[in-house]
């Protein structure tokens, strides 16, 4: 996509196919493609919906079949030792697999118990939110 075209076109555009059909077909099926898994090989919803997101952040993208694997593919490339900055409370398998790798070596972990910036508040957080969807 051009540099030229505003965001909101590049949405609308980006991951169509530039003849044909305005969109492709959506494909909810997982066993896609006969000698593959979609989760592992994709479908042509889920390269649109890549095509798209990539070209509105100006790079590539990767769309992940769950939340874990997405988890999993950020911390595996990681250099034995790394310093990770973990949740001390949240989803309870990405605690562990993080628990996992430290146990092994693999990487040092910083729990953080904060949720928000120093001095923020919940109202700060819900304030900025609704000026953000431009309610008052």
């Amino acid at each position: 996509m051009s540099d030229e075209l505003s965001r909101e076109t590049i949405a609308v555009h980006a991951g169509r196919p530039p003849e044909g059909p305005l969109s492709p077909p959506v494909v909810l099926a997982s066993n896609f493609r006969t000698y593959g898994y979609a989760r592992e090989e994709g479908s042509p919803t889920w390269e649109a919906f890549e095509a798209a997101i990539g070209a509105l952040e100006g790079g590539e993208s990767v769309a992940f079949g769950s939340g874990m694997a997405a988890i999993a593919a950020v911390l595996e490339p990681l250099p034995v030792g790394a310093r990770v900055v973990g949740p001390a409370i949240g989803y309870t398998v990405t605690r562990g697999l993080l628990g996992e790798r430290a146990a092994a070596g693999r990487l040092a972990i910083d729990r953080e118990a904060r949720t928000m910036p120093r001095g923020a508040s919940a109202d700060d957080d819900r304030r900025n939110l609704r000026q953000a969807r431009g309610l008052r």
